[in-house]
């Protein structure tokens, strides 16, 4: 039904998108509205950066070829990158990050996820905040 690696790369980036969505949910729970800027700061700003995606990671510099593997961003594009052009070679690595960040983010949202206010509550703070 699929040719070539439909099937791989659709796998690839279901467990990208919930690692990076789960992790997102639980620094934001953790962090609070500063969460997002954080977020945006590590997974976008850092992590596309230090991917590997244009250049491959033995050409970037020191610390972006560091922490490039260990962020969702480089994790996917190694995963990707085996998966298509080495038949699934290390692909153990990338796939214990993603599977890391799913882990760590899904226990922080657990754990502090009691902080998000009830819709009600939320509109009687805007409620009395208006009337003032």
């Amino acid at each position: 039904m699929f040719s070539g690696h439909v099937v791989a790369l659709c796998a690839i980036a279901a467990l990208t998108i919930f690692a990076s969505g789960t992790a997102t949910a639980g620094i934001q729970a953790a962090a609070g509205p500063a969460g997002t800027g954080l977020v945006i700061l590590v997974f976008v700003i850092l992590g596309n950066s230090a991917s590997g995606g244009p250049f491959a990671r033995p050409l970037l510099p020191g610390l972006w070829r560091t922490i490039g593997g260990l962020l969702p961003p480089g994790a996917s594009v190694d995963l990707a990158r085996s998966a298509l052009f080495f038949d699934g070679t290390r692909i153990t690595g990338p796939v214990l990050v993603l599977v890391g960040w799913a882990v760590l983010g899904t226990l922080l949202a657990l754990a502090f996820g009691g902080r998000i206010m009830a819709p009600v509550d939320a509109e009687a703070a805007a409620a009395a905040g208006a009337a003032v």
